[in-house]
C-alpha cells in the first residue's frame, strides 16, 4: 500500500485521477474482511492473547458499549433477559471455563492479566 500526502487544494483532483486509473481505496474493515475470506489472520484482531489484541478488544468493547448506550432504552436488546453475560467484549476467563473472572489474573492461569502483563501457569508445584 501507499501513503500519499498532498495539499488539500489538490486532494480531490488527485483522488479522482487515481480512481480513474484503477486504484482502489481499502480501509481497515475491508482488509479484515479480505483476510477472513482468505483464511488469514489479521493482527491484532485475531491475536487476543497479545497486548495489542487485548487493547483492540477493549477498544472495540468500549465502542460497542457506547453505541449501545446511545440507543433509546426501548430499542436496546436486554442482555440480562437474553442471558448474555459479556455483550461487548469476551471475558476469556469465562470462555475458558475458569471459575471466575478474577482467576484470569491469578498465577494459575495463562494469557493476559488485568494489567496487560503476560502470565503463565505455575508449574513449580509450590
Amino acid at each position: 500500500g501507499w501513503d500519499v500526502l498532498v495539499a488539500p487544494a489538490h486532494a480531490t483532483t488527485l483522488w479522482h485521477s487515481l480512481i480513474l486509473a484503477g486504484a482502489r481505496a481499502v480501509g481497515v474493515c475491508e482488509m479484515r474482511c479480505m483476510a477472513y475470506h482468505a483464511g488469514m489472520d489479521h493482527f491484532p484482531f485475531d491475536a487476543p492473547d497479545t497486548r495489542a489484541g487485548l487493547a483492540q478488544q477493549l477498544a472495540d468493547g468500549k465502542a460497542r458499549a457506547l453505541c449501545h448506550s446511545r440507543r433509546p432504552p426501548s430499542r436496546r436488546p436486554s442482555h440480562r433477559a437474553l442471558s448474555v453475560r459479556h455483550p461487548f467484549a469476551p471475558d476469556w476467563a469465562d470462555v475458558l471455563g475458569q471459575p471466575s473472572a478474577s482467576a484470569a489474573t491469578s498465577h494459575e492461569s495463562h494469557g493476559i492479566t488485568s494489567t496487560g502483563q503476560m502470565s503463565t501457569p505455575d508449574t513449580s508445584g509450590t
